[in-house]
């Protein structure tokens, strides 16, 4: 099987967020963690796995992987350096418990979120929505649409509770801002210039986004015309992605740092009015995760710049009252 080999290069994007995608020629710009410049004698290491959705059945958790298929430390300069194995990337499925991994489709998709009835899975692919439809193997790749046609860049698609729309960002000016588009494509209607990264409500409501201030991030809450906007969480310097409310409305996670000091990005929880506020992991992780159907648990993949462990680019599930964690994924290279 064709393999890469990555070595230490200095940058803040894991493996997973570098690869193009198949089904389009341009690579995501967005979608993975970030963190302080690595220090020269620290080893800067890639994500195995990305992106989980936990389908609404519960039966089971897709992802994207690529296999890690050796890890060893080049003798003439000291580099820590992972091989992955570029034929089996793609997307993944496993159930919560981590058996019956195995790949589904031969490509990234990025930022999934599954209907409600988990018939249909729309994602960002090449910075434009598409949707993909549930079949009894995995996913029908025969069924992927395009949504979105505009000229630039669209992301971090949400669907409404009754399955007829979709929400999404834009992040470039002068189209920046959240947006709502039939499930078939077709126009599509700006809801505000200043937000990114949308999740609906599950009344339908509503919806919770990010608010890009100069000095911090802002987590805020408005009706689906915009109106009635209530910040929920953000204080200065202090930086959030992706708010998800959880299936029962209850509460609201997100991935973030309190402020810049912080040097990784922790999954966090809070109550749907934006009270006890908490992090909810102390090791780092990458932005993109996923609610449970019961709203009891989230999975999230791990991941630290600089940890050489096996353990780190793996997918988790943490409990989102006790924090109980368990790991679901496990690298298995040689070296």
């Amino acid at each position: 099987m064709p393999m890469t080999a990555r070595v230490g290069i200095r940058t803040l994007v894991p493996r997973i967020a570098l690869v193009a995608l198949a089904v389009a020629s341009t690579t995501s710009p967005i979608g993975c963690s970030r963190s302080k410049p690595l220090q020269p004698n620290r080893a800067n290491v890639a994500s195995s796995y990305s992106d989980p959705a936990w389908n609404p059945d519960g039966t089971g958790i897709v992802f994207d992987h690529e296999p890690l298929v050796r890890v060893y430390t080049d003798p003439a300069d000291g580099r820590f350096v992972q091989v992955f194995a570029d034929s089996l990337l793609g997307v993944w499925t496993a159930k919560p418990d981590g058996s019956g991994e195995r790949r589904l489709l031969p490509y990234y998709i990025w930022e999934p979120d599954w209907d409600s009835a988990g018939a249909t899975l729309a994602c960002q692919i090449g910075g434009n929505i598409f949707t993909i439809a549930r079949s009894d193997t995995g996913l029908a790749s025969e069924t992927a649409r395009q949504i979105t046609a505009e000229p630039v860049g669209t992301y971090a698609p949400t669907w409404s509770p009754n399955g007829l729309f979709l929400a999404y960002s834009v992040h470039v000016e002068p189209e920046a801002g959240v947006y709502v588009i039939p499930k078939e494509g077709g126009a599509s209607r700006r809801i505000a210039s200043e937000w990114y990264h949308p999740d609906w409500s599950p009344r339908g409501d509503s919806l919770v986004f990010l608010v890009p201030k100069v000095d911090r991030t802002e987590i805020a809450v408005a009706d689906t015309s915009s109106q009635g906007l209530r910040v929920l969480w953000g204080q200065p310097e202090s930086s959030a992605r992706y708010p998800r409310w959880s299936p029962d409305g209850s509460k609201i996670a997100f991935t973030g740092r309190s402020n810049n000091a912080e040097s990784i990005w922790r999954l966090w929880v809070m109550d749907a009015t934006g009270a006890n506020a908490h992090p909810l992991t102390s090791e780092g992780t990458l932005e993109f995760f996923s609610w449970s159907p019961n709203s009891q648990e989230i999975v999230y993949v791990r991941f630290n710049l600089g940890d050489t462990s096996l353990m780190n680019g793996t997918i988790w599930i943490v409990n989102a009252v006790s924090g109980a964690k368990r790991q679901v994924t496990f690298n298995h290279p040689s070296g």
